[in-house]
């Protein structure tokens, strides 16, 4: 799935994607893939997949990355 950056917050080490218009996903700087979110902006795509928080409750973006060909456009 591919997302883009809404805003990352480095002091906390987490951020949130939009994924479309109105639907938003958290993540956190340990699900980052090769890729260090200080370095992005608002706006910036990114691929990730769908799971669960550490919490084991609510849903995160795992495995965040910068988008390879193999990666789709949700909807």
């Amino acid at each position: 799935m591919i997302g883009s950056l809404k805003f990352y917050r480095q002091d906390k080490g987490w951020g949130f994607l939009t994924i479309k218009p109105g639907e938003d996903i958290f993540f956190h700087v340990t699900d980052c893939v090769d890729l260090d979110p200080r370095t992005l902006g608002e706006g910036d795509q990114l691929a990730f997949e769908i799971g669960k928080a550490k919490d084991g409750i609510r849903t995160a973006a795992k495995q965040v990355r910068i988008p390879s060909d193999g990666d789709v456009v949700d909807g």
